[in-house]
């Protein structure tokens, strides 16, 4: 079917952007929405039809977006026919090719001007970029005195001759740890909501990785009684190890604490294209069909009250995984546990 004519279909104003991020099709809606004709908007660019005020930093945010294959949403102020302009919630998805990176992106607009004052549209924007900006600030202030302190109680517990006080150690590290990992996880948050992240990234044998994360989360399985399996090649990608690991990390403890003692959590590389599909897969109670797509949402969490957290960690890996141009999903059936699958590029 032609795009464009799936674009008609749209009860709102739509475009159609390739790859680069350059506009291909607009919807009858769009053009008359913004009066600009397809042709115009196409040659003087879509950006033409939002406010000036708002253009340079609209466009620093799209074209973040596009070059890490995230979606995107942001309130946006548009021109109208009228003369005035209007605030649209802009939305864009990218559309995943059969490798899993996007090859381009459906973006609709809604006028939330009468559902939302102007005025509260503005200040929540604002107050989202102070947030972002406190967050950040605060996590990074945080990082040293929990490395200390982590650096200490590893002194203490090495050191020590009583069991108590090396068990007491132990607990103050696990503790300054787990603060440790929040703090990158809220950096990390800040980061991709401001459209901010870097990558550091390189070749990295696939297997190695996949070893590293085994040997970092053997004790929780050995408490757990569960047991890790690895099936992947020399294979490398192309990726922030760092940022890679704590993605993998998150879904095989994830694995481990939801299977039950005796089970297997298995790591499975697989080269798909010029993408790698990496699977960490479970024998837990697997997720309801509805639950599959929220999982990855921001704060949310299963209804197991058992299993404590911020609701974060598969937000972040999704947020992580996309800015690498790949994706993250989960196949799953319940009563018979879940294949948690990402994708990253190969290394040239």
């Amino acid at each position: 079917m032609d795009p464009r004519a799936i674009l008609e279909a749209v009860p709102h104003p739509a475009m159609l952007v390739d790859a680069g991020g350059e506009a291909l099709a607009f919807n009858a809606l769009w053009q008359t929405s913004f009066g600009l004709t397809s042709s115009e908007a196409q040659r003087a660019g879509w950006f033409a039809a939002v406010d000036p005020r708002e253009r340079e930093a609209v466009q620093r945010a799209w074209e973040g977006a596009v070059s890490r294959g995230q979606s995107l949403s942001l309130p946006v102020r548009m021109r109208h026919p009228a003369g005035e302009h209007r605030w649209q919630l802009m939305r864009a998805l990218p559309v995943a090719g059969a490798q899993g990176r996007a090859q381009g992106w459906v973006a609709t607009f809604s006028d939330v001007t009468e559902v939302t004052p102007p005025a509260e549209l503005a200040a929540l924007r604002q107050a989202v970029e102070v947030r972002d900006e406190v967050l950040a600030g605060v996590s990074h202030d945080l990082r040293t005195p929990l490395s200390s302190a982590a650096m200490a109680a590893t002194f203490i517990q090495r050191q020590a001759s009583d069991d108590k006080v090396r068990q007491h150690a132990g607990a103050i590290l696990r503790a300054a740890q787990r603060m440790e990992r929040l703090v990158r996880d809220l950096l990390d948050l800040a980061s991709t909501d401001a459209q901010r992240l870097t990558l550091d990234t390189e070749s990295v044998s696939t297997r190695a990785l996949l070893q590293e994360v085994i040997d970092a989360t053997a004790a929780l399985a050995r408490d757990r009684g569960v047991r890790l399996r690895i099936t992947a090649g020399e294979t490398e990608v192309r990726c922030d190890r760092v940022r890679i690991h704590r993605v993998l990390s998150n879904l095989v403890v994830n694995a481990i604490r939801y299977s039950p003692r005796g089970a297997a959590v298995s790591l499975v590389a697989r080269r798909t294209g010029d993408m790698m599909r990496i699977s960490v897969v479970d024998q837990g109670p697997g997720v309801e069909l509805a639950q599959q797509e929220r999982i990855f949402e921001r704060f949310w969490r299963r209804g197991d009250e058992t299993q404590k957290g911020t609701g974060l960690g598969l937000y972040i890996c999704r947020q992580l995984v996309e800015a690498h141009g790949g994706r993250i999903w989960v196949d799953s059936r319940p009563g018979h546990g879940s294949a948690f699958r990402f994708t990253l590029p190969l290394a040239d």
